[in-house]
């Protein structure tokens, strides 16, 4: 059939060449009247020709289609010719309800592509690629269409020249046997006929979205999860709009018709009202094109979050100091952090690479990276032949030539293969050689001590003991043991010390972790053999305890005897309190009759006195008031001293004290011709002070430089404020004092000279720190005497009980 075809093709084609020519010929040879018949005769033979190839076509039973070669590289179906029986073409055209083109030649393309078809061996293809490749490379075809309805179309497809040719026949005008090509279907129809329920049932109860598009791209099926992920209330109403996933659906079902091989795509899409994550697949069926869709959403949330939660882990392998390289199970590199490119040193380019295990060896051999081997090959063998290792990976030290030493661990990784750690311990080591020199030193230091010395762990075992805890506790060297438990070493003490309350607080202290109990303890024990020894616990950084032992028997005699001393001291001062205030009471009375006399005398009650007489009161009168002030300041120190003293605070105006003092002083600076002076400001304000006490301060400093001034020299007083704190200075340029004297000028009862008793500075000072202020005393000998008092803006209000 095919060759008898072939010769009608190219008989057509040179009848329809040689009736061009004739044309052609008799334009050229108008007016040769002997060539116009031989021309009409060729034109009849062509146009017999021509009828003759119409027959033929007109009596195949089927549809020729042909393609120019202009048109052999056009998109889609191209634009061929028809050819053919008019009641062939008629029956073709019924297969076309799948058809969008006009054209009867398109429509039939089209709609014979969305069904079955087979190639000569049996096997399913599809008219669109196959007839594509034709018109492409010229590759021919034979197969056979099978209709849902049981119809079998053949269809050939052959190049003639130029051209494309396919010729298409319906098997059922031509009353052929097709009992042989419905035998393939029945089979597959067969399996679904014994249960059609149930296959129904299956796709219905299946928990993903199926669905299926005839040849148009329209719905014609579509099971409950399909409906309801597009909301549709039943599947009438589904194909009666026409519901499609999506339009990407839709293309990928034309794509999947025009190719006939299935597609599978993942994307997103739109199902009950949330965006969801689908996984699709489309395959050609008969008449169509069915899909499946299978939600992986909560897959896809998880795969991402495995992939983030793997860069993570990525990330943090490369934050770590060691070196991590991970091998496959093909025994090549997949993964390696920063840490491992810095420790080996190596160009990225290499290591990006994906280099084997045994690559990166011979490498690293290369470049002197590795451990010294008297045998390389075995060793590399031997590291090699760890993939395959059933037991417990080792783990290595490595000496490099550098001198760098790393520690290297294996272990499997889940995904296959090794994983390898690279520590640089090169650091580690040298600190633990320093920390074991560091150890033995402290060892011979502590075993100088004359302190006993026992560090504990934190699980109560002995860590460190020295020398001097062996003879504190009269014990051998064989008694103490390393690692002994605390209760054992309480047990070789107790014959010295049985208090068992004791070493539970100290056990306490050892073996509890508690912020509570990890405190410093201090306690004294009072041992059988009358020693006495004071121990203090204190808990080291690493956790462990460390408790100190100190024979104090010594101490504690001396401080007996002191304590005795103390006592005696301050009974004899107590006394000397009670003396003091006995004889200045007792002295008050008769130096007040000696005073009211003289004065009596002075103003002439009895009589008038002679210049003699006049002197001689003159001395009696001051010698009485210096012997009342003496008094008066004795009573002052002795009620200091007794704390029954009592400021009473209240404004105080510093110039107009100052004035008042001077004043007080003045008759005595007139007598020795020593001139006071006043350095301060008028405006300088008030402070809150007792003012009388303040007063008598003054007073006893201006009485102290008269003492120690002759004629010729000055004193000065002066007052400055500096923020809260009022400066008073008494200065004179008298003989000075000195510096052995300065050290007991505030003493009471002590005197540079034999003027006094030295109350007066004692009481200056007293009064000043009863306010809350400081005295300064500064002295060169001849360079005279400079006292300051610094007093507070504000003094306390409580009673001060002075020191």
């Amino acid at each position: 059939m095919e060759g008898g075809f072939a010769s009608l093709l190219v008989a057509a084609g040179s009848a329809a060449l040689g009736f061009a020519s004739l044309l052609w010929a008799l334009r050229v040879t108008d007016g040769a009247r002997g060539s116009i018949e031989a021309w009409k005769r060729r034109v009849r033979d062509v146009e017999d020709k021509v009828a003759w190839a119409d027959a033929i076509f007109g009596a195949f039973p089927g549809v020729v289609l042909i393609w120019e070669e202009t048109d052999s590289g056009a998109a889609d179906w191209g634009a061929p010719r028809v050819y053919g029986a008019p009641l062939a073409l008629a029956g073709l055209l019924r297969f076309t309800d799948a058809a969008v083109a006009a054209e009867p030649a398109l429509r039939i393309l089209q709609g014979l592509s969305v069904f079955d078809a087979r190639d000569v061996t049996g096997a399913m293809t599809r008219l669109g690629p196959a007839l594509a490749r034709l018109r492409r490379e010229g590759a021919p075809f034979s197969l056979t269409v099978s209709t849902p309805d049981g119809v079998f179309v053949e269809i050939d497809g052959r190049t003639a020249g130029a051209r494309a040719v396919l010729w298409i026949t319906d098997l059922s005008l031509r009353g052929v046997e097709e009992s042989g090509a419905r035998g393939r279907i029945e089979g597959a129809r067969q399996v679904i006929a014994r249960d059609p329920a149930a296959f129904l049932e299956m796709w219905t109860q299946a928990p993903v979205m199926a669905w299926r598009v005839n040849g148009a791209l329209r719905l014609e099926w579509a099971n409950p999860d399909y409906l309801n992920a597009l909301e549709a209330k039943s599947l009438e109403q589904a194909v009666a709009r026409n519901l499609q996933l999506d339009q990407d659906s839709v293309e990928l079902a034309r794509k999947v018709i025009e190719s006939g091989e299935a597609a599978d795509e993942k994307r997103s899409a739109v199902v009950g009202g949330e965006l969801r994550t689908l996984a699709i697949r489309i395959s050609p069926v008969a008449g169509g094109a069915a899909g499946v869709a299978v939600d992986v959403t909560e897959v896809e949330a998880s795969r991402d979050l495995l992939a983030r939660q793997q860069r993570a882990h990525d990330e943090t392998l490369n934050h770590l100091a060691e070196g991590v390289a991970v091998f496959d199970a093909q025994r090549r590199l997949v993964f390696y952090n920063r840490a491992f490119e810095t420790v080996w040193g190596l160009d990225p380019a290499f290591l990006q690479e994906g280099p084997t295990h045994a690559a990166w060896l011979d490498h690293l051999k290369e470049k002197r990276k590795l451990p010294a081997h008297a045998n390389y090959a075995e060793w590399r063998a031997g590291e090699l032949a760890l993939y395959q290792e059933v037991a417990e990976l080792p783990e290595d030290m490595w000496v490099l030539p550098d001198g760098r030493m790393l520690r290297v661990a294996r272990q499997r990784h889940p995904g296959g293969g090794l994983l390898f750690i690279f520590s640089d311990i090169t650091s580690e080591v040298e600190l633990r050689s320093s920390y074991d020199a560091l150890l033995q030193t402290q060892r011979a230091a502590l075993d100088k001590l004359h302190e006993a010395i026992v560090v504990f762990g934190l699980d109560g075992r002995l860590k460190l003991s020295n020398a001097a805890f062996l003879a504190m506790w009269k014990l051998d060297a064989s008694a103490i043991e390393p690692d002994m438990p605390f209760d054992r070493v309480v047990e070789i003490c107790q014959p010295l010390f049985h208090d068992r309350g004791v070493w539970t607080q100290v056990r306490a202290r050892i073996t509890d972790p508690s912020p509570e109990a990890r405190t410093e303890y201090r306690a004294e024990m009072r041992r059988s053999d009358e020693t006495v020894l004071k121990f203090l616990t204190r808990p080291l950084p690493d956790g462990a305890t460390l408790v100190a032992f100190q024979d104090i028997t010594a101490d504690r005699r001396v401080e007996d005897a002191l304590r005795e001393r103390a006592e005696a001291f301050e009974a004899a001062d107590q006394l000397k309190t009670q003396f003091v205030e006995n004889v200045s009471y007792q002295l008050r009375n008769p130096l007040q009759a000696i005073s009211g006399n003289a004065e009596m005398l002075q103003q002439n009650i009895f009589g008038p006195l002679n210049d003699r007489q006049i002197e001689g009161v003159g001395a009696i009168l001051e010698a009485t008031g210096s012997l009342t002030k003496l008094i008066d300041n004795i009573l002052d120190v002795a009620m200091v001293e007794a704390g029954n003293v009592e400021l009473d605070l209240g404004p105080m105006d510093i110039y107009a004290t100052i004035a008042e003092s001077v004043q007080m002083a003045s008759s005595k600076a007139r007598d020795t011709e020593v001139p006071v002076r006043i350095k301060c400001d008028p405006k300088i304000g008030e402070i809150e002070a007792d003012g009388k006490r303040i007063t008598q301060v003054l007073v006893n400093l201006l009485s102290n430089a008269l003492k120690h001034t002759e004629r010729g020299d000055s004193i000065t007083v002066s007052a400055e404020r500096m923020d809260d704190v009022v400066r008073l200075v008494v200065s004179d340029n008298g003989k000075g004092m000195a510096f052995d004297a300065q050290a007991r000028a505030f003493d009471s009862f002590s005197s540079g000279d034999r003027q006094g008793a030295g109350l007066g500075l004692a009481l200056v000072r007293s009064f000043v720190e009863m306010h809350g202020g400081w005295v300064a005393l500064a002295s060169e000998p001849g360079r005279g005497v400079t006292v300051t008092c610094h007093l507070p803006a504000r003094a306390p209000g409580a009673k001060v009980k002075a020191a």
